[in-house]
């Protein structure tokens, strides 16, 4: 492919250079012009595999330039008026292939002298009316220098473009540390305090549980109980999942504490929920379509978590409206959504605080996917998450 730019644009020069001689000398020699044209595609061919020969690719302007100016008055007259568009673009590119592409003197040396032979060739044959020699010498030499200014030029553009671009990733890298090192903080919090209380309160509960006379007293005591061992599970889990270390960006990188552990899909947990929830809201439909048998554990709760909010929401701003739950398992993702008719009037309608939503938004985030929580274009309220199978971090999930 590379070799077929220059080709290409020294074979279209070619062309268009014996055309212009053809229609500006009208009495010249076909022949010469001919001529002229095969050893300027000749020239081209050669001049496409420069940056595999670039010592032999730097004698073919002074050979092709000689035998030009030698074929006949047309040429030169072509060249005198500066119509010969072919050299000046030809010496360039060789310029700039020896400079980029040769690897030892000798190449350096023998592609320059080549070029050097064409500079004092034209300079010779040619010379400028009434113009000192060293202005033809500087007119054969541009082409030459802007073809070696541009080869030095561009790799400085590109060395200034990976640094730039290895400071961004060092910046990365750095703004990565510091945010596992707050999410490592947050874990530790979570787990020294948190952990400490309820396993307190858990205590407690089986205290009462298993000392109480009365027996509704030791049955709430057990179910305190379970609750607290409940949320010390859960808890343990998202821990898990802060100090979850972010995948690399080629998509390898350890992962630790990761809540992998596979559990049913916690249908039944959620139509119990919508089913005690008939009381308030009696229109409360649930769809599933499910993929995959089974989810991770962290990812069961949070399903379970999401359907708790939205019919608390549902029980506190719309109550007696119309509900739909809807649960999709796919194969890599999971999606929820819970929509409903908004009300106005609820006594309970102004208690709440958003904690709950904005808690839940964080929940998914941590797990790489989705949160929405607003009113759609029709008016109803949605409730919405998506999220992998696979718990993934948002920070690693953005590398």
């Amino acid at each position: 492919m590379k070799e077929r730019i220059p080709f290409g644009i020294l074979s279209v020069l070619a062309v268009a250079d014996t055309l212009f001689g053809t229609l500006v000398l009208p009495g010249g020699n076909t022949d010469a012009l001919v001529a002229g044209f095969v050893l300027q595609m000749l020239g081209a061919v050669l001049i496409g595999f420069s940056d595999r020969l670039p010592a032999a690719a730097g004698t073919v302007p002074f050979i092709v330039g000689t035998l030009l100016l030698a074929l006949g008055p047309e040429w030169r007259e072509l060249y005198s008026q500066g119509a010969l568009l072919w050299m000046p673009v030809s010496t360039a590119i060789v310029s700039a292939n020896l400079v980029r592409f040769a690897s030892r003197p000798a190449q350096f040396v023998t592609g320059a002298a080549g070029l050097t032979c064409w500079v004092i060739s034209a300079s010779v044959s040619m010379t400028i009316d009434g113009a000192p020699v060293i202005i033809t010498v500087l007119a054969a030499s541009a082409p030459i220098l802007a073809g070696a200014c541009v080869s030095l030029v561009l790799p400085l553009r590109r060395a200034q473009h990976d640094q730039l671009h290895r400071a961004r990733q060092e910046r990365e890298l750095a703004d990565e540390k510091i945010r596992r090192a707050e999410r490592e903080k947050l874990a530790e919090e979570l787990h020294d305090t948190v952990t400490h209380h309820v396993t307190l309160l858990v205590m407690q509960a089986n205290v009462i549980a298993a000392t109480a006379p009365d027996t509704d007293l030791r049955g709430i005591a057990a179910t305190m109980g379970d609750t607290g061992r409940s949320a010390l599970e859960e808890l343990r889990e998202f821990v898990g999942v802060l100090r979850q270390t972010p995948a690399t960006p080629d998509g390898s990188g350890e992962q630790r504490d990761t809540p992998s552990k596979q559990v049913e899909i916690p249908t039944e947990a959620i139509r119990e929920l919508v089913e005690k929830s008939r009381h308030v809201a009696p229109s409360i439909e649930l769809a599933t379509d499910a993929h995959s048998t089974t989810v991770t554990e962290v990812v069961a709760r949070t399903l379970v978590r999401l359907t708790q909010e939205g019919l608390t929401n549902l029980h506190k701003h719309a109550p007696g409206t119309r509900a739909f739950v809807t649960l999709v398992v796919g194969h890599d993702s999971v999606r929820f959504e819970m929509r409903n008719e908004v009300a106005t009037g609820s006594s309970l309608a102004t208690t709440g605080s958003g904690n709950g939503l904005s808690a839940l938004a964080r929940r998914v985030e941590l797990l790489g996917g989705r949160f929405h929580a607003d009113c759609d274009e029709t008016g109803e309220f949605v409730l919405s998450a998506q999220f992998p199978q696979q718990p993934v971090s948002r920070e690693g999930a953005s590398q």
